[in-house]
C-alpha cells in the first residue's frame, strides 16, 4: 500500500488538522481520512497523521 499524509495549521501553534490517503499497489484508491486536532502545531499534526495512517494500513 501507499500512504500519503499532510498536516495543516493556520498559524503555528493554532487550530490544526490532518488528512491521509491510502492506495493499493495498482494505484487504486482504498480510503481517506481527516481529523481536526484542535489547538496544536504543524509537526504534531504530521506525526499523529503518520501514526493513524500506519494503524489503518
Amino acid at each position: 500500500v501507499m500512504l500519503k499524509i499532510d498536516g495543516s495549521t493556520l498559524q503555528n501553534p493554532s487550530c490544526v488538522g490532518f488528512v491521509g490517503l491510502v492506495w493499493d499497489l495498482d494505484g487504486q484508491f482504498l480510503l481517506g481520512f481527516f481529523v481536526n486536532l484542535g489547538n496544536s502545531n504543524n509537526l504534531h499534526a504530521k506525526i499523529i497523521a503518520l501514526i493513524n495512517g500506519l494503524r489503518l494500513c
